[in-house]
């Protein structure tokens, strides 16, 4: 912990390294310009109608250990992040048919108490308990993309080659463009629904928070850290080798930090305020 709250105070060297998205229009805050809903606070209950299992949401949190990551995360504009997970349905059969089922949100931060008043635990709750105002001044939700870049250059070849005129070529490539991001987009609901179910199990198991900041200590963890590994578990590494290196007396090491989560090009924005 004292760590994220040396450069807020004494100032620090952060330096990020790893595999970055390449010619990805920026803005201030490490975010990149994608199809995203903005909302205002007003509206930020409507999250409920676009959510999904195994989205991702962030927040920017308003208390000093927010401040904190915000001050290690230079580019970033959130300090926290979670999973959101299915509850709900008065069995499974319900729950299959999504009969009275309902979204939550999974996440480990250090100094909130869970519903039992335990602190620094791994806990879920409700989206408006996440988003609440006290706790986040600003909030967004990503999702796993569906497509791949081979998929829509695929699509994008035939619509020109149907301009062209190159009909009975041009028709089977549409139809086989359609059918390659269709299984992808089965494919990321997939490891979506598995990266979900993941962090339900470990909210079941009483994670406690990783004070260490160890990503090789999985017995506990760190917000990022439990994002990335839950991911893993369902075979994909949301961070791709991306991390912040922090450099300061007494502590460095390389950790995943927000913005290593939204540089992804595997995820896509959906839902902002």
């Amino acid at each position: 912990m004292f760590f994220l709250l040396y450069p807020l105070f004494f100032g620090g060297c952060v330096e990020k390294k790893g595999v970055f998205p390449q010619e990805l229009p920026r803005k201030s805050g490490g975010v990149t310009e994608k199809s995203e809903i903005c909302k205002t606070r007003g509206e930020i209950f409507e999250i409920k109608k676009l959510l999904r299992e195994g989205d991702i949401v962030f927040r920017r949190g308003r208390g000093l250990t927010s401040r904190a990551v915000l001050a290690a995360d230079a580019e970033g504009i959130y300090s926290h992040v979670g999973i959101v997970v299915r509850v709900g349905g008065e069995n499974e059969a319900d729950v299959e048919n999504g009969v009275g089922e309902e979204y939550a949100v999974v996440h480990i931060v250090p100094g909130e108490a869970d519903e039992n008043g335990v602190e620094d635990v791994i806990k879920i709750e409700s989206p408006e308990k996440f988003f609440a105002e006290n706790r986040a001044s600003r909030g967004a939700v990503m999702r796993l993309r569906g497509e791949s870049g081979c998929d829509s250059a695929v699509s994008e070849a035939a619509a020109r080659r149907v301009a062209k005129g190159e009909a009975r070529g041009a028709t089977r490539g549409v139809a086989r463009g359609a059918e390659e991001q269709a299984t992808a987009a089965r494919r990321a609901e997939e490891v979506a629904m598995a990266a979900a179910q993941r962090a339900s199990e470990l909210a079941t198991a009483a994670i406690r928070f990783d004070h260490d900041y160890d990503l090789a200590d999985t017995t506990k963890m760190y917000c990022t850290e439990l994002i990335r590994n839950v991911y893993l578990s369902a075979g994909t590494d949301l961070t791709e080798g991306r991390r912040t290196r922090i450099n300061m007396p007494g502590f460095s090491g390389d950790h995943i930090l927000p913005t290593n989560l939204t540089d992804s090009p595997l995820l896509e924005f959906v839902y902002r305020f």
